[in-house]
C-alpha cells in the first residue's frame, strides 16, 4: 500500500522514468492517464515522456504523483510504487528498465542554465534520471536529462580481411559446441546492458565446456557416497533422490576446473590484465557468480563494465587462437 495516512495538499512530487521494451507497447493513444487512484493517497499518473508523443509510441514512460506534504512521504510513496512496476510489468510480460545498472550521468547547475536557455525553457529547471526522483513541486518546472552517449569504432578492411583469408586458408571444420558460443559472442555486440553483456560472453566460454570424468579413484569414492545416499532410508525418498542426482554430477570435473582446462589448452601462457589465462577467466567466473547468484557484494554496473573490455578480448582469443596459426592477435 502506498501510505494508510494521506499526505496529499502537499507540494511534494516522484517521478519514475523508465523505458520499455521495445517488442510491446501500452495501448494508449492519450500522453498522459491516470492509472493509479486510491483515497488514501494522491493519484498516480502514467505519462509519456517526448513531448507531443503518446503512451503507445514512447519509449520512455513515466509514473509520476504530487501532493505529499514531505520529501520523505514522497520518497516511501515512490519506491512502492516502482517495485509494484517491476512486479506487474513481468505479470504483463512487459520489458521495462529503471537503468538502475547503466552509466549515471549529471547535468550541472550551469549547464542546467545553459540548456534552458538553448531550448528557451521559462521557469525553473532540475536535473532529470532514470528511476526514482523526488522534488517540490514548483510552477513551470523544467527537468532537463542528458540523452545516451554510444561511441563507434571504425576498423580498417584489413583487419577483417587478413583473418577471413588466413581461416578460409585453415579449412577449419567448428563443432557444434563452438557455433554455438560464437553465437553468444556476436549477440554480446548488440547488447546495451553491460550485464547482459558479460554474461553472453560468459555464457560463450560455458558452451565450450565439456567437463572430463574425474580419476577411477575419484569416481570410486563417489559411488560409495551415492550407495550410502540410497542405503538411508531415514530419508525421504525425494530427498534421498535429490542427493544421488547431486553427487552423480561429483563423477565429472566442475565448470570451473574444466574451464581452467580449456582456456590452458587454448591460451597458454597469454596474460589478460596482468593475470594468466587460467586466472583471468577464474576472477570472472567469481564475478560472474556474485552477479547470477546474488552473492554479496553484488558487483556494481562500473565492474562488470570494466571487465567486458578485456573480456571480449579473452573470449575472442579463446574461439580463434586455436585456428590462427600465424597468432594474428599476438599484437593487440
Amino acid at each position: 500500500m502506498l501510505d494508510n495516512h494521506a499526505e496529499d495538499y502537499g507540494s511534494y512530487c516522484f517521478r519514475i522514468l523508465f523505458c520499455r521494451s521495445p517488442r510491446e507497447k501500452v495501448d494508449v493513444e492519450a500522453s498522459s492517464v491516470e492509472i493509479l487512484t486510491d483515497c488514501r493517497a494522491p493519484t498516480v499518473k502514467l505519462s509519456s515522456y517526448g513531448a507531443g508523443e503518446s503512451i503507445k509510441e514512447s519509449r520512455e514512460l513515466i509514473l509520476s504523483a504530487c501532493g505529499y506534504r514531505s520529501e520523505a512521504g514522497a520518497e516511501r510513496a515512490g519506491r512502492v510504487v516502482k517495485q509494484a512496476l517491476a512486479l506487474a510489468a513481468a505479470r504483463a510480460r512487459i520489458g521495462v528498465d529503471f537503468r538502475s545498472r547503466g552509466p549515471s550521468s549529471a547535468v550541472t547547475p550551469a549547464g542546467l542554465q545553459y540548456f534552458a536557455g538553448l531550448l528557451n525553457l521559462e521557469g525553473p529547471v532540475a536535473p532529470d534520471k532514470y528511476g526514482l526522483v523526488t522534488y517540490k513541486r514548483l510552477a513551470g518546472l523544467h527537468f532537463i536529462k542528458m540523452g545516451d552517449m554510444n561511441s563507434v569504432v571504425t576498423k580498417p578492411l584489413e583487419e577483417l580481411a587478413e583473418p577471413l583469408r588466413v581461416f578460409v586458408d585453415a579449412d577449419l571444420q567448428l563443432s557444434a559446441m563452438e557455433e554455438v558460443a560464437f553465437e553468444f559472442y556476436n549477440a554480446s555486440f548488440f547488447q546495451a546492458s553491460a550485464d547482459a553483456r558479460f554474461l553472453l560472453l560468459m555464457t560463450a566460454i560455458e558452451a565450450l565446456i565439456d567437463p572430463a570424468k574425474r580419476s577411477t579413484e575419484a569416481r570410486k569414492h563417489v559411488d560409495t557416497l551415492i550407495a550410502a545416499t540410497r542405503a538411508n532410508e531415514s530419508m525421504p525418498d525425494a530427498e534421498r533422490t535429490s542427493i544421488e542426482g547431486s553427487l552423480c554430477f561429483l563423477k565429472d570435473e566442475s565448470f570451473r576446473q574444466a574451464g581452467k582446462r580449456i582456456v590452458a589448452a587454448r591460451l597458454g601462457d597469454r596474460e589478460y590484465e596482468g593475470k594468466t589465462a587460467e586466472k583471468y577467466f577464474s576472477d570472472c567466473y567469481n564475478l560472474r557468480s556474485r552477479l547470477v547468484h546474488g552473492k554479496d557484494p553484488i558487483p556494481t554496473w562500473a565492474e562488470v563494465n570494466q571487465a567486458n573490455g578485456a573480456l571480449e578480448r579473452f573470449v575472442s582469443d579463446l574461439l580463434t587462437v586455436p585456428w590462427d596459426q600465424s597468432d594474428l592477435d599476438g599484437h593487440g
